[in-house]
């Protein structure tokens, strides 16, 4: 699996900054501090509670069979190279650059942060040349095994595109040839690192257990506590000999024939016996917003323009403004991040849960997002461990002081905005008031 380490301790050097809070007077707006006491309520009586040790050895879906071993495996002997070849430069990491090191002793004057961008621009050099190399169709880092059966050819490997990196880590996803490796199918397990399954890459038995079937060794874990911004979630092993056993039929299985395997039509709520859940025209594997229609209306034109907006920034620092001509509305489709871990934060389905239809039928220009209603959100955690990336929303308040003004609070992962937004003639007038970073 790709080190992240490095990055949770860029998460924690802006932990150490501490919490960079900027705000600006903004109308009253009663319902939002109406809002905000009902949360802290809620996060004041909230408690994390493990699962039990029964539930993580319990195999989560009736796909997934477990075995136990008398010798297995042992995760501390798997060797990751790319860790390896990085350890030289961990002095980059280092925040006290006051001491002397390497044979030259010479004292660094470097702050943390441009040893952060080096040791990062040297990681994404390493990774990229590691990526170059590949196992069938996919780079070799994403690999964890890889085994031919005749013509069969099956590789389990890691992606990010269904599951919160910062949580629990990357999905366990498996590529499928029928014909030697000539024409491949890539789909989800439904299975995510760490929930409850550590896969070993040194698995020392067969990776086919069958026509049927694919074996891979691990440990069983649970989660002890969960993060803790900067710090991540705590687990405990609870088997270190379990032998997972997956049917590749279920896997593959595909009802409706979009390209999505019934396993994640059901985990991201989408219908596996259509292929376009929301009747637009759009099938599911191309659409943005695959489970609300797109409407255009001024609300909608608002939160793609919140989101996504193109538009000329006024203001300083943290307090921006801008101005959406709801005639003329300008998105922006996205920019390339110059990491590449961030590439794969950046690529993860995300997931916003509202109740306010403007938001719902928005169109994302760049990205997909799940949207589901507050009481779809509640069997989704009852039926995934692992969750998607969120971005929140409150409902958008009127002030009580201004005419034609509205409140609204967005976050998402470790930053936030609260927005004053004016109708005016042509659209909105939109004035960030208050903004947070942790």
């Amino acid at each position: 699996m790709m080190n992240i380490k490095k990055l949770i301790l860029f998460f924690i050097f802006l932990q150490s900054l501490n919490l960079l809070n900027a705000q600006k007077n903004s109308c009253k707006c009663s319902e939002l501090e109406k809002y905000d006491q009902e949360n802290q309520k809620k996060w004041k009586t909230y408690k994390f509670e493990p699962i039990s040790k029964d539930s993580a050895v319990k195999a989560p879906f009736n796909y997934i069979a477990t075995d136990f071993l008398d010798n297995p495996a042992k995760i501390s002997d798997i060797i990751d190279s790319v860790h390896i070849k990085l350890k030289a430069y961990d002095y980059l990491m280092n925040a006290d650059y006051s001491e002397e090191r390497d044979d030259k002793k010479k004292k660094s004057n470097t702050s943390y942060m441009d040893g952060f961008e080096k040791y990062m621009n040297i990681s994404d050099s390493i990774r990229s040349i590691e990526a170059k190399k590949s196992i069938g169709p996919l780079s070799k880092p994403k690999v964890i095994k890889s085994e031919k059966n005749n013509n069969k050819w099956a590789i389990l490997y890691y992606d990010f595109k269904y599951d919160e990196l910062l949580t629990f880590g990357a999905g366990y996803w498996l590529a499928y040839s029928e014909d030697s490796g000539k024409n491949w199918k890539y789909n989800y397990t439904g299975l995510s690192e760490k929930n409850n399954y550590v896969f070993k890459s040194n698995s020392k038995l067969p990776l086919w257990k069958d026509d049927h079937h694919i074996q891979i060794e691990a440990d069983i874990v649970r989660m002890t506590d969960e993060m803790g911004h900067p710090l991540p979630p705590e687990y405990e092993t609870v088997k270190d000999n379990a032998l997972v056993i997956m049917d590749i039929t279920e896997i593959l299985k595909d009802s409706d024939g979009d390209g999505i395997n019934d396993i994640t039509e059901k985990k991201l709520f989408l219908n596996p016996n259509s292929k376009d859940t929301d009747n637009d025209g759009i099938p599911d594997h191309k659409d943005t917003n695959p489970r609300f229609k797109k409407d255009d209306n001024e609300f909608t034109i608002l939160y793609e323009g919140l989101m996504y907006g193109d538009y000329e920034i006024r203001g300083k620092d943290f307090f921006e403004e801008f101005d959406i001509d709801i005639s003329n509305p300008k998105l922006y489709s996205g920019e390339d991040s110059g990491f590449a871990v961030m590439k794969e934060i950046i690529n993860t389905i995300k997931m916003i849960v509202t109740d306010d239809k403007n938001l719902q039928q928005i169109a994302p220009p760049n990205e997909t997002i799940i949207i589901l209603t507050t009481e779809e959100y509640k069997e989704y955690e009852k039926q995934n461990k692992s969750k998607i990336i969120k971005q929140n929303f409150s409902p958008l308040f009127k002030c009580d002081t201004k005419k034609d003004t509205y409140i609204l609070r967005e976050s998402a992962s470790y930053s936030g905005r609260t927005y004053e937004i004016t109708r005016t003639k042509k659209g909105w007038s939109v004035r960030v008031v208050s903004s947070w970073i942790s």
